[in-house]
């Protein structure tokens, strides 16, 4: 990705999500079984064996890599974004509506590469999904993704800079 089409002072703004369940209270533990942590472990490494070494969780070192790259005034703003329709507050429940929605309707497509460049077959996809699922939708479980926003400002004209942003890995 290359900053040649930024005009210097101009800033750049990503939006991701980190894939990888939070929770703030005692519905999920690192110690608890939860198919959806370990489908998104399977998804990462499956991810990391193309050939461009995709990056499930490249949102983690993105503030860094702007900064490295010259921006200026780099942010980061972390945001809660749950899923499902546990939360009380309306607004953040809407998002969790939208948000395991959006994960069960692009579950089997986002699945496929990865977990084959794994070695599974389709039918352990298939088992291993049809728990995703079942997590994703268990009002139990009060999970969340931290929601990123990050920016950064392309210097102006005069002021040292490195022409481009680290390219995808």
């Amino acid at each position: 990705m290359s900053s040649r089409h930024l005009k210097p002072g101009g800033y750049i703004e990503f939006q991701e999500l980190e894939y990888w369940p939070r929770c703030d209270d005692d519905t999920l533990s690192p110690e608890k079984s939860y198919p959806l942590r370990d489908y998104l472990g399977y998804l990462a490494q499956g991810m990391g064996m193309f050939a461009d070494g995709s990056d499930l969780h490249a949102v983690r070192t993105l503030p860094d890599e702007l900064r490295a790259a010259g921006f200026e005034n780099v942010q980061s703003i972390r945001h809660k974004c749950p899923l499902g329709p546990w939360p009380a507050e309306k607004r953040l429940r809407t998002c969790g509506m939208y948000l395991s929605a959006a994960f069960l309707d692009g579950l089997s497509g986002v699945s496929t590469k990865p977990l084959l460049a794994l070695g599974w077959t389709q039918a352990e996809i298939e088992v291993l999904l049809f728990d995703v699922r079942e997590a994703i939708m268990d009002p139990t479980i009060h999970a969340y993704f931290a929601f990123h926003v990050v920016y950064g400002r392309k210097p102006s004209l005069g002021q040292a800079s490195k022409a481009v942003l680290i390219p995808n890995k």
